[in-house]
This record gives C-alpha cells, structure tokens and sequence, in this order.
C-alpha cells in the first residue's frame, strides 16, 4: 500500500468518526437567520436621525460645525459645539420640526468667548 491509498483510508475513517451536529442550546432564530437575509426597512428613529441631519446639512448656517443627532423612540438628542446662542436655537427649531419628532434634548454648547 503506497502511502497516498493510506491517507485516503485514513481520512475516511475520521470522516466516519465524527459528525456534525447542532449546538445544544442554539436558539432557532440563529439558525434560521441566514432564510431571511431580505434588506430590513429603515426604522422610524433611523429615517427622524437622517431627517433632522439632512436639515442641519442645508443649512449654510451650521456648515463648519458638527452637530451629533441621535433619536431613540421619536426622541432626538443634539450634541456638539456650536459658535453662538442663536445657532442652538436654530438647530433646535429644525430639529423639533421633523415630522415624527415627539421631543427634542439639546446637549449643543456655545463656543464663545
């Protein structure tokens, strides 16, 4: 016997000697993850975030600045610095606008000196 019938046989047997099975305890939403691998649709706080950012982002008035936005049910939080009082009123304003935005948290802080 030459030795590359010996590795065939050899690898047959451990192929024999094992075999596959799931994890205990997988729960079944993982394994049947890869069935539903369709694009999921934007959720509400996604679409309110983009909207409010696509606001801020026209507005020559904050170009240089940059403004976080972040919305967790329908709740959108600013964050950032920004160079005068009236900037933060008007970055409010925009923001409370968004259709969908049920309230605003303005965390933007005046860089004047």
């Amino acid at each position: 016997m030459d030795d590359l019938s010996a590795e065939l046989m050899m690898s047959d047997y451990v192929a024999e000697s094992f075999t596959l099975s799931p994890v205990a305890g997988m729960p079944d939403n993982l394994a049947r993850s890869s069935e539903r691998a369709q694009p999921v649709a934007p959720t509400q706080d996604e679409q309110i975030r983009e909207a409010v950012m696509q606001r801020l982002l026209a507005d020559p008035y904050f170009k240089g600045f940059d403004i976080e936005v972040e919305s967790k049910r329908c709740i959108v939080v600013l964050k950032g610095v920004l160079g005068s009082y009236d900037q933060i009123a008007c970055a409010y304003r925009l923001a409370v606008t968004v259709p969908g935005v049920k309230a605003v948290y303005n965390g933007l802080v005046c860089n004047y000196h």
